[in-house]
């Protein structure tokens, strides 16, 4: 077969695969707010003919749903309100859905530059990942369509910003601060890898903030998992889709200063909060996500990232050779238990928590005493 025969065979293959999975989901779904409607109106014992009513109205909502679903979704059903950021290939803004009145973060990529920055992998992953979720912890797709120049993500809006924007603004957590976002992070991480998903690019500004103070996982363009394994000629086959080899390429850009604590967008993700495996180009499983938490816990109570360098090539060497580079001060600011939980995080990957009974192990650290893992965890 030639190549192009083979391209069109894998890209027709996983689409059905992709399509088939939706219409199943839809159908659960439809039958679970079924089962959840019958059960509350058994709660409160109506009659019935209210029973009847109910009933009747459900499926009125359920045709108008089906029939929106349906209609082909333009630009033009949104009315942008302002810009709430730049994203790698466009702009976010604040937008008004003029069909359901709703409001979302409006995502808009040139479909040029993805694919002259050999992005089209990435920015198609994370459409999948985010369609495909169903997880508290992980920013919603509403809609996604495009038009001759542009792809859109309609997403769901959070008020609170992100991560790095309070590290900014405060410099350093206290530790009960820190104990409180951890969780939340240990909890939206698994709920990734329960998905069979790793994300791979955990870091503050990818961890956004509900209007009520807790966390939600955004940024999906490097995450990759068993689901694909499948699937894996799609997403690889074209060349635009194949990432350069060559390790400087992937870093250019990429700034390391420890006042902004910016970060460009990389191929191979942050260089501040990879695992060294990844670096390394070892086989690397899940737990190069907890690497990342114990990067991130470090930043929290410390007030930087531990490998911080001039330049994104010495950060990823500072990684790489982390038995050397890696201190934590004995600090007052910070318990014993907090730096043994970075200490058992950022090691070698045979030995990181996680790697026996998985994210078990994390929950049961000390440093964790008297945590609810749920979202009940009051907000600082």
């Amino acid at each position: 077969f030639s190549e192009e025969t083979i391209e069109k065979a894998s890209a027709c293959k996983y689409h059905l695969r992709q399509h088939y999975r939706h219409m199943h989901r839809v159908r659960v779904d439809r039958v679970r707010r079924r089962q959840d409607l019958e059960e509350e109106m058994n709660q409160y014992q109506l009659l019935d003919r209210e029973k009847a009513q109910v009933r009747a109205g459900l499926m009125r909502l359920e045709t108008n749903h089906l029939r929106r679903q349906r209609q082909p979704i333009t630009l033009n059903m949104f009315h942008v309100l302002r810009a709430i950021g730049q994203g790698a290939f466009g702009t976010v803004s604040l937008a008004k859905c003029t069909e359901d009145n709703q409001v979302y973060a409006l995502k808009q990529m040139s479909k040029q530059d993805i694919i002259d920055r050999r992005q089209v992998s990435h920015v198609r992953a994370e459409r999948d990942v985010l369609a495909q979720a169903d997880s508290d912890w992980v920013v919603k797709l509403h809609y996604s369509f495009q038009d001759p120049r542009y792809l859109y993500f309609a997403m769901e809006y959070l008020p609170g910003g992100d991560l790095l924007e309070l590290l900014n603004r405060y410099g350093v957590f206290p530790e009960e601060a820190a104990r409180f976002y951890m969780a939340e992070l240990v909890m939206a991480v698994s709920s990734v890898h329960n998905m069979q998903f790793i994300h791979r690019d955990i870091k503050p500004d990818n961890v956004l903030i509900d209007a009520e103070g807790h966390i939600k996982l955004a940024d999906f363009g490097l995450c990759t998992g068993f689901k694909w394994r499948k699937e894996e000629s799609f997403y690889n086959f074209a060349a635009v889709d194949t990432a350069p080899i060559d390790e400087q390429a992937e870093l250019i850009g990429c700034t390391c200063t420890h006042q902004t604590r910016s970060m460009a967008e990389s191929l191979v993700g942050t260089p501040n909060y990879i695992a060294p495996e990844v670096f390394l180009r070892q086989r690397y499983d899940e737990r190069c996500d907890w690497w990342s938490l114990g990067v991130m816990l470090y930043e929290m109570l410390i007030g930087k990232p531990p490998f911080s360098a001039p330049t994104p090539l010495a950060t990823r060497d500072r990684v790489i050779n982390w038995r050397q580079t890696l201190r934590v001060a004995v600090d007052s600011n910070h318990s014993a238990a907090a730096t043994d939980l970075i200490l058992r995080l950022c090691c070698d990957v045979e030995h990181r928590l996680g790697s026996e009974q998985g994210v078990s192990d994390i929950m049961a650290h000390p440093f964790f005493t008297g945590t609810v893992w749920d979202r009940t965890n009051p907000v600082p």
